[in-house]
């Protein structure tokens, strides 16, 4: 006897002759609101960039995707950081080999749907910075990234480390050092 089943609870495709990263994929809430689910969050090295609210009740892309943007550069990695300054949204820290965008997530209520009888918020993208590589160090090009409250801050920073080995550090929105 087994104290564990596994279920299939949700299943999507991501989209054809995409490749993905293995960092490409994160797992938590667009805003602060303790009533607001989790999504799922994927970046494709084809720059495609989605989120899903899962449901139990099925796998019907109209109903699990509620946003899918083509960015213009291949996505290496995705972190979402905690509340970023008074928009109560949680920033999405997408890594491109050139180039560092922190977004944040506008929510909407789109009218009614006629299939649907509930409204649903619908997220859309809004830059809050975006940092070029070669501006800080000349020919950086990225591998991954982390964050966390590095120094004592209460908040976290990201530290970006590129394919030679040399880390930038941004503090919110500033670049504050490199290293090598």
């Amino acid at each position: 006897m087994s104290l564990f089943h596994a279920r299939e609870w949700w299943l999507h495709q991501l989209g054809f002759n995409e490749t993905f990263s293995d960092g490409a994929l994160t797992v938590g809430k667009l805003s602060t609101s303790s009533e607001e689910a989790s999504k799922i969050i994927t970046g494709s090295l084809q720059g495609r960039l989605r989120v899903h609210g899962p449901t139990s009740r099925g796998s019907d892309l109209g109903t699990s995707l509620l946003l899918e943007s083509q960015l213009d550069a291949p996505i290496l990695q995705l972190i979402l950081l905690l509340e970023h300054g008074e928009t109560h949204t949680n920033s999405l820290v997408v890594l491109h080999p050139r180039k560092l965008v922190m977004y944040a997530f506008g929510l909407h209520r789109p009218s009614r749907d006629l299939l649907c009888s509930v409204s649903r918020v619908k997220p859309k993208l809004l830059i809050l910075h975006s940092h070029q590589f070669d501006q800080a160090v000349p020919h950086f090009i990225a591998f991954s990234m982390c964050s966390g409250p590095y120094g004592g801050r209460n908040y976290d920073v990201v530290l970006v480390q590129s394919i030679d080995g040399c880390i930038i550090i941004f503090d919110r929105d500033v670049c504050c050092s490199n290293f090598e």
